[in-house]
């Protein structure tokens, strides 16, 4: 029925030659009737902007795209999709390392695309690079990361493949930050799921504890809400948290495999301007690197074993 893929699944890579990100790759994926999304090759190969049938999802920060400088790791949080969190630090600065880590400041290598004809007629469009987090005679943690969209279907996938190649075994939290936010998000918008218990991160947490799933009205000042869950997951050890928006009249379903991301957190902020969501699989606390080994509950890789870390994005009509 087509001659060239590009009828149906277009990609457009390019360098930004102005303001904070000049200078910075990005991939954009336009499959037909899919979702749309703008992968950050600078930026851990994490995911910018994102649009359903022309209309945003995904929360942008007002940094905006910009390049990494490696210190306050709010200063240079554009938002997006999807930011990467880790791959020695998750949560709370702790022993040197900074917010967050540095994962979605990794500079991607190998970067390629590839399409792929699928039984049904439809397009696969894979995007997929290598992010190393290295220092010359220390740790050495390397992530071979695949993105894969497709043409009809409203979703994202996204596998890690996460390697210790040092001669030390090496703590490795990691976190999928999961962003939504207007016009997608709106007051009436609310997280559901198969929740099992929920636990605040903090005393400001916890006084929102009765109203945590629901978004509300933006604020003149809000604080971070934010949980942790357990939740129950598939025969299939997948579990899901939905973020259910009555406004735009879709729902948000983010799934994680629970074999090497047990835990899930959320995240929101009811602030005019910086109104955003997030549902936040890991295999971490928020807590920090300390915390986590003072808890017992920190993850680790020995020297040569490899971790498959894997989340679903979808979306679909309420």
């Amino acid at each position: 029925m087509f001659a060239n893929a590009e009828q149906l699944a277009q990609v457009y890579s390019d360098v930004a030659d102005d303001g904070p990100g000049r200078g910075s790759r990005a991939i954009s994926v336009h499959p037909a009737g899919g979702l749309h999304v703008r992968v950050l090759p600078d930026r851990g190969l994490d995911i910018g902007a994102a649009w359903l049938a022309g209309s945003p999802v995904a929360w942008l920060s007002p940094v905006g795209e910009t390049a990494w400088s490696g210190g306050d790791w709010l200063a240079a949080w554009a938002g997006g999709l999807l930011t990467t969190c880790g791959l020695r630090n998750v949560g709370a600065p702790s022993e040197g390392h900074p917010m967050h880590g540095t994962a979605t400041g990794l500079p991607a290598s190998d970067v390629r695309v590839s399409r792929t004809v699928e039984p049904d007629g439809g397009i696969a469009v894979t995007v997929a690079g290598t992010l190393t987090d290295a220092s010359a005679f220390g740790p050495v943690l390397q992530v071979q990361r695949t993105i894969t969209v497709r043409t009809g279907r409203a979703e994202l996938a996204i596998v890690d493949d996460t390697a210790n190649l040092g001669h030390r075994t090496e703590q490795a939290p990691i976190l999928y930050h999961v962003n939504f936010g207007h016009p997608f998000l709106s007051p009436q918008a609310f997280i559901d799921g198969r929740l099992l218990w929920s636990r605040p991160r903090d005393a400001d947490s916890a006084r929102v504890a009765e109203t945590w799933a629901v978004m509300g009205s933006p604020l003149a000042d809000d604080e971070d809400v934010v949980f942790e869950h357990g939740i129950e997951p598939d025969p299939e050890g997948w579990a899901t948290l939905r973020v259910l928006s009555p406004g735009a009249g879709v729902a948000a379903r983010v799934g994680w495999d629970t074999e090497t991301l047990p835990r899930v957190h959320t995240w929101r902020r009811a602030t005019r301007g910086s109104y955003a969501m997030a549902i936040e699989p890991a295999n971490c606390s928020v807590l920090g690197r300390e915390q986590d080994r003072a808890d017992g509950t920190a993850p680790w890789l020995e020297p040569g074993q490899r971790r498959r870390t894997r989340v679903r994005i979808e979306f679909s009509p309420l």
